[in-house]
């Protein structure tokens, strides 16, 4: 049981090399809890996985519907459409989203608790932490971030965690870092 365990972890690790590498510049998104079926998976908080690229912004996209409706997309359905993106500069980094038919991911309460960042040259320290929405601009707890190297070194993972941000309303959040910040190509 052991062997096959680690064997796993093994395999999970080099798909993740391999998925970051084709992923330069994505912004994935996830239901964070396990589940067994679908309906229960969709009450589960979202994670972002941000993998960042040095040839300029993240970005990617999100749509949500009622795994029902045949008419995706209709004005006022049963659908949300989110688009992500990141950058960063010197000593700060920009995630965003701007949403599409926000009431129905409003309505069924989904939020995104955790953001994981990959690219970043070195393990950061925060100086502020500033989230905005739609019900205001908040300061974040810089306590619920945490940056550290990979197992084998080659590039740094940053969790943003306990945000509750709403998916069905557009978010801005600004970290600022202490000290300057480069990229890193985390596939190296």
């Amino acid at each position: 049981m052991s062997s096959q365990s680690n064997l796993a972890k093994v395999r999970c690790h080099h798909n993740l090399c391999r998925l970051i590498s084709n992923l330069l510049g994505n912004i994935l998104a996830k239901h964070g809890g396990d589940a067994m079926t679908t309906q229960a998976a969709r009450k589960t908080p979202f994670h972002l996985l941000v993998v960042m690229s040095s040839s300029g912004p993240s970005s990617g996209e999100l749509f949500l519907d009622d795994g029902v409706e045949v008419e995706m997309g209709a004005e006022g359905g049963k659908w949300t459409l989110v688009k992500f993106s990141a950058g960063v500069g010197e000593k700060s980094m920009t995630i965003t989203s701007s949403v599409v038919n926000g009431e129905f991911a409003s309505s069924q309460n989904w939020i995104i608790e955790k953001i994981t960042i990959l690219g970043l040259a070195i393990a950061v320290k925060m100086h502020e932490f500033i989230v905005e929405t739609s019900a205001g601009t908040r300061n974040g707890d810089v306590y619920n971030i945490r940056s550290r190297n990979d197992e084998k070194g080659g590039f740094v993972v940053t969790e943003i965690s306990t945000l509750k941000l709403p998916i069905g309303q557009n978010f801005k959040i600004d970290l600022h870092f202490q000290g300057g910040m480069k990229y890193q190509n985390p596939t190296k």
